[in-house]
């Protein structure tokens, strides 16, 4: 039901087992922020596949690009995964990387 400390923020549910496995974007009604998605139940995405999604948004293909432009994935705009990267293990990725 979202939290009264933090009326403003975009708060995320995270399925956890060794590792984050799934992160669970509430109902509208539930969340006071976020992006402009209008479930009414909890939509449960797979971390790996948000990883692959944040790897689309940042690719400079043009069909990966074009592909992620004319996709449907309101629940996870960019920006969201930006601020998820600890959670999709991201940051690790992007240090290790030459």
């Amino acid at each position: 039901t979202g939290s009264a400390l933090h009326p403003g923020c975009d708060l995320v549910i995270e399925e956890v087992s060794g590792g984050p496995v799934e992160i669970g974007c509430p109902p509208a009604d539930a969340r006071g922020s976020g992006p402009r998605c209008y479930h009414r139940d909890v939509r449960w995405t797979d971390v790996e596949w948000l990883r692959l999604l944040s790897r689309a948004y940042a690719s400079s293909d043009p069909k990966v690009a074009d592909a992620v432009q004319q996709g449907r994935f309101t629940c996870w705009p960019q920006e969201r995964l930006h601020r998820l990267r600890g959670s999709l293990g991201i940051e690790d990725e992007a240090r290790e990387r030459p």
